[in-house]
């Protein structure tokens, strides 16, 4: 009853966010878990997609702040003056328990996805006049590089998302979506957790695209840690500890420049970033206690790698 109720609830915001869209004369490409589930209903899929939390919507960077504004004069909840809380949306604004996060890119700049041509490419929603999804190899590429922004968790959320684009969407252009994964910047960052999850659950990903996947020590190692934490977290990327979580994304980044991009993407964000949000000191450690963490979490993965290296001797 209550995943009923939340349901109704999203749906409701998302009608708010659709006459918001009428209203500032725009359009918005839902994003997430809550596109797979609108694709599902409308292709009529017997198996129910996955509970879903907030409500994602990218809209163009110009008229975004318009739409967080017109949600706001409607009764949504927030600090109208609250600056971005992301590299790529704004500060959430939410009803009745439903966060709804208006996105000025599809994802951080530091993967390097290719958004203009994915922009082109979506498919417009029978339900919603104003509100598109990305196509199936959007949705597959941004699945994966979601999962690894997050540094590995909720991998059975993602395997979940490819079966869904895989049932509702039978028409992957496999061709194009290694394309787009070869021109990212972090292209680990697709592989890593498409190889486990091919791998460990066999989700049905074609051979040619799975051996499109690096094969050296580094995928290896990567590897290891998704397989640790894909079936075993579910955690917001703030409660790793950032020196953990820098250390796992520049990892995923191969070379010298990549790395120096994302690096110079991460001080710039330091710098422009708001306050911490009210509760996350509460709920991650600090001072010795976050270099304790640090430290455990560099054990682990030395461990892990020393057993990979031990299997392959």
């Amino acid at each position: 009853m209550r995943e009923g109720i939340r349901e109704l609830v999203q749906r409701e915001a998302l009608r708010e966010v659709e006459a918001g869209l009428a209203a500032i004369g725009a359009r918005g490409v839902v994003l997430k878990g809550m596109a797979l589930a609108l694709r599902a209903r409308e292709a009529g899929d017997a198996i129910p997609s996955r509970a879903t939390g907030d409500v994602d919507v990218y809209v163009e960077s110009g008229r975004a702040p318009a739409l967080r504004r017109h949600l706001l004069e409607q009764g949504f909840g927030g600090a109208p003056e609250a600056r971005p809380t992301s590299t790529h949306h704004l500060a959430a604004v939410s009803t009745r328990g439903i966060q709804v996060e208006i996105h000025t890119r599809i994802a951080a700049p530091s993967w390097g996805l290719p958004e203009a041509e994915m922009l082109r490419r979506v498919r417009p929603l029978e339900s919603a006049r104003r509100l598109d999804t990305l196509d199936p190899e959007g949705l597959l590429l941004h699945s994966m590089v979601h999962c690894s922004q997050h540094c590995f968790s909720h991998g059975l959320r993602a395997a979940w998302d490819v079966l869904a684009v895989l049932r509702t969407g039978p028409d992957v252009d496999w061709a194009r979506l290694a394309g787009w994964v070869k021109a990212l910047r972090a292209p680990r960052g697709f592989w890593v957790p498409a190889a486990v999850l091919a791998r460990e659950l066999g989700l049905p990903l074609p051979p040619e695209l799975v051996r499109e996947a690096p094969r050296d020590a580094l995928q290896r190692n990567l590897e290891a840690i998704a397989a640790r934490r894909l079936f075993r977290v579910a955690e917001r990327v703030d409660e790793l500890h950032p020196v953990s979580r820098s250390a796992v994304l520049l990892l995923l980044h191969d070379s010298v420049a990549a790395r120096a991009r994302y690096l110079g993407a991460l001080f710039r964000w330091a710098l422009a970033r708001p306050g911490r949000r009210p509760g996350l000191a509460r709920s991650t450690p600090s001072g010795v206690g976050r270099l304790r963490q640090a430290w455990r979490h560099f054990r682990q993965y030395r461990g892990a790698t020393r057993r990979v290296a031990a299997d392959e001797d």
